[in-house]
């Protein structure tokens, strides 16, 4: 029988993101983000995605980005049995501090709804991608974006206080832009930006596979 690791994306609302992931042996299981309630913190967030998602006793969680956030909060109401950060941080002071800033002087409220509808602006610098192909990539995972979803989460990452560090396998790309790596990383893609769950796939892969070997 298969491994089952259910996944957690960034400011994404479907699973595009995780259709190029192809582990061995596992398969994988999309959570779906909620509507947001507009004064709900994301611990708060995350505890009604929880219920709401009746994940098994035993379950592995991976988490991406923003969805990285959420997957260290589902761990602390009950622990998985193996959790993955891709992308990501896992405690409030590894969100950079030119974020934490922003979010100080509420600039994450004056992005337009345009300008975050319209990735191509910043594509290449932030994500860390320079081919059509990916660019294209881009364009068609953020599109379905929900722009009030996306301000509110921004501002959940920016309020978060989560202090516990917890077990996890880190995954991150040595030029990681908008979430820098760190030195606590257990899985380093050389060269890799904040893209590698769409570009980087096949090392992803193989290190869930491993990971699951008996």
């Amino acid at each position: 029988m298969n491994a089952k690791i259910y996944c957690l994306g960034g400011l994404i609302m479907d699973d595009l993101v995780f259709r190029n992931l192809k582990p061995k042996g596992i398969d994988l299981i999309h959570i779906k983000y909620m509507p947001h309630f507009n004064h709900e913190t994301l611990k708060q967030y995350a505890a009604r995605l929880f219920k709401h998602v009746n994940l098994p006793e035993k379950y592995q969680l991976l988490g991406v980005s923003f969805g990285g956030m959420i997957a260290a909060e589902f761990n602390k109401i009950r622990k998985a049995e193996k959790l993955y950060l891709v992308s990501s941080v896992s405690k409030v002071n590894q969100v950079p501090l030119k974020l934490r800033v922003a979010g100080l002087l509420k600039m994450h409220r004056m992005i337009p709804r345009a300008l975050m509808n319209t990735p191509a602006i910043l594509s290449s610098y932030l994500f860390g991608v320079q081919r059509k192909k990916d660019l294209d990539r881009i364009k068609r995972l953020l599109t379905p974006s929900d722009a009030e979803f996306l301000k509110w989460a921004l501002e959940g990452i920016l309020k978060w206080k989560n202090t516990d560090v917890p077990d996890a396998i880190r995954i991150h790309g040595s030029n990681d832009k908008i979430l820098p790596c760190n030195s606590n990383v257990d899985y380093l893609i050389k060269g890799g930006s904040h893209f590698i769950m769409v570009n980087r796939t096949d090392e992803i892969s193989k290190i869930l596979s491993t990971n699951n070997e008996e």
